[in-house]
């Protein structure tokens, strides 16, 4: 966590759905989750990637909502 990310990660504060979902429901689309509201639009900094991290670590340890359309 000391590497300075700027400009090397495009990542923001959202996960893609697996891919594993997407087959077990056929189909169907799967959309991605957000770790905190909006965060698909919040892009990852050097201010902000610990947190990041954290919510990453939380979201392991849960289950992840998501959407079938």
């Amino acid at each position: 966590m000391q590497n300075d990310i700027s400009d090397v990660l495009d990542l923001t504060f959202s996960v893609d759905a697996d891919e594993e979902k997407l087959i077990l429901y056929e189909k169907t689309e799967v959309t991605d989750h957000e770790l905190i509201p909006g965060g698909r639009n919040i892009k990852v900094t050097e201010e902000n990637k610990h947190e990041y991290v954290d919510l990453i670590a939380e979201s392991i340890d849960k289950p992840q909502p998501f959407v079938l359309r």
